[in-house]
């Protein structure tokens, strides 16, 4: 690894743990009022004690509403899928996974993300960072 790299082990190290602006999916194809999420925002979808989420259907799309405690706000995130390097993962309309903006620390082959299927809540984990995953972006404070 060239970029984003916290050991040695795996490449050159930056101690980069955050994409930057030009690498940022969110950022490059909405523009620079918008990024990928924190790894901590995300976290805060995945908690219920800040969210309720329902699957739901909106225009015969199925995925996940989930709405805000504090403001009553909510968002919906469809259940697209995901890769696996090559292997297209066939859980579209039945669960999706969605990258942060933020790196593994002590793991950079690692990136933060979230996920959930039809069945089950939020959680956040850690896919390799070749994984093919949606974008959810969020608005810069």
């Amino acid at each position: 690894m060239t970029k984003y790299c916290s050991d040695n082990a795996y490449g050159t190290k930056d101690n980069r743990t955050e994409l930057e602006p030009a690498d940022d999916a969110a950022t490059a194809n909405w523009g620079n009022d918008w990024q990928m999420p924190s790894l901590a925002q995300c976290q805060e979808l995945c908690y219920d004690i800040y969210t309720t989420s329902t699957w739901t259907t909106v225009n015969g799309v199925y995925g996940r509403k989930i709405t805000s405690k504090s403001n009553g706000q909510s968002i919906f995130l469809p259940a697209a899928g995901s890769r696996d390097g090559t292997v297209y993962h066939d859980i579209a309309g039945k669960g999706s996974n969605y990258w942060s903006r933020s790196l593994h620390a002590a793991r950079p082959d690692l990136a933060g993300s979230f996920g959930f299927y039809q069945s089950e809540t939020f959680g956040y984990g850690s896919p390799c960072r070749f994984y093919g995953s949606s974008v959810r972006p969020v608005r810069k404070k």
